[in-house]
């Protein structure tokens, strides 16, 4: 029994360690303030689409209300085999609003498994600007977005910068859930990064060198792979550059805004997408997060369990969720101020309730199970 106490008194110490350290990278991080200098940084955006129409019109004049200069902008469309008309209205609003420096092309990948990541390389291949931005369809963000991002990047010249994306304005519970949660992973992977072990970040907001990303190499093992077009991005500029070469930009005018999902089946497809590319992950510090974040959340189960049949696993499991509570509420708080979202809070304990069994469920399943993403299935 005591070897037992001594595991759990390691894991929850282990687990302890490393949400303080991601709170204090947090807090650590200010906001950053985009000053007004000119700005001599060309930037090309790339967005890879498939069967987003009902998005186009949105994601047009998003981009084009873009006060970045035109001259150091192009926008590139690149269409990934859309089953629907996202190619043909995309063309047409080009030619309408008369938009020179907006292009959309169609992906070269269409052989490929990793599909995104064939589209998105696609579009690096054609474009002529110095730092790379994507982003999603169903993404929106202010005008400010590109130059907030420049900004930045003149400043500090890292090779790759992570940037804040919310969920949209929740209309209901489920909503809210989901934006919580969203929201500690933001936090997370802005807390890692200034840790200087980056762990996670979000190509819905993700800006790099072109010059970074060809000297990467493309011949990766993680190009072949479906999901983490991202993460797997953010990691191999760590290992060629170091950790200060990857930045998170704090700053309001940078947010990115991404609809929740409306359901629970999509909800579970993109969870089980997200987890499937774990089982690739060999940098030394995102396995030790997510091995101490797995084992924390599999132990409150196990004592949930083990609380049926013996008192003494209760008040193990209380006190493990005492910790987890007060060990994560910081972090939560931080994020939600910034994103104006402390009403979220309120969710908490419900939320805390539940974690455990979702981390355990979706990283079992996620090492076995497929999933389908733009109707394709995997």
């Amino acid at each position: 029994m005591m070897v037992i106490y001594t595991l759990i008194a390691l894991i929850s110490l282990a687990y302890l360690f490393i949400i303080v350290l991601f709170t204090l990278g947090w807090y650590k991080n200010r906001r950053y303030i985009p000053d007004h200098h000119l700005p001599a940084t060309s930037v090309s955006v790339i967005v890879a689409l498939r069967n987003e129409a009902v998005n186009c019109d949105d994601l047009f004049s998003f981009l084009a209300n873009q006060d970045y200069p035109a001259d150091l902008t192009e926008i590139i469309f690149v269409d990934d085999n859309s089953q629907d008309n996202t190619y043909d209205l995309l063309k047409t609003l080009i030619y309408k609003q008369g938009e020179s420096n907006f292009r959309i092309v169609k992906s070269s990948g269409a052989g490929e498994q990793s599909f995104k990541k064939a589209a998105i390389d696609s579009g690096i291949r054609i474009s002529t600007g110095n730092l790379i931005i994507t982003t999603d369809a169903d993404c929106r963000a202010g005008k400010k977005w590109i130059s907030s991002i420049v900004s930045f990047y003149e400043k500090y010249q890292p090779k790759l910068i992570s940037s804040p994306v919310v969920f949209s304005k929740d209309v209901s519970i489920f909503d809210s859930v989901q934006s919580l949660e969203f929201m500690s992973l933001i936090a997370s992977g802005a807390g890692s990064v200034q840790a200087g072990i980056p762990i996670m970040c979000n190509g819905a907001n993700l800006a790099f060198e072109k010059e970074a990303y060809y000297k990467i190499g493309n011949n990766n093992p993680d190009n072949k792979l479906i999901s983490g077009d991202d993460v797997f991005l953010m990691l191999n500029v760590k290992k060629k550059y170091g950790s200060n070469a990857v930045r998170f930009l704090k700053c309001y005018e940078a947010v990115i805004q991404t609809p929740a999902r409306l359901t629970l089946k999509a909800f579970y497809q993109q969870r089980i997408r997200w987890v499937s590319k774990s089982r690739n992950y060999r940098d030394a510090g995102i396995v030790s997060v997510s091995i101490v974040v797995f084992l924390y959340n599999l132990l409150l189960v196990t004592t949930l369990f083990a609380s049926i049949f013996s008192f003494n696993g209760l008040k193990v499991y209380l006190l493990l969720l005492f910790l987890k509570i007060i060990t994560d509420l910081p972090l939560l708080f931080g994020i939600s101020s910034f994103f104006k979202r402390k009403k979220e809070l309120l969710l908490v304990l419900p939320l805390q309730l539940i974690y455990p069994f979702y981390i355990v469920i979706f990283a079992v399943l996620g090492q076995f199970v497929g999933f389908e993403w733009k109707s394709r299935k995997y």
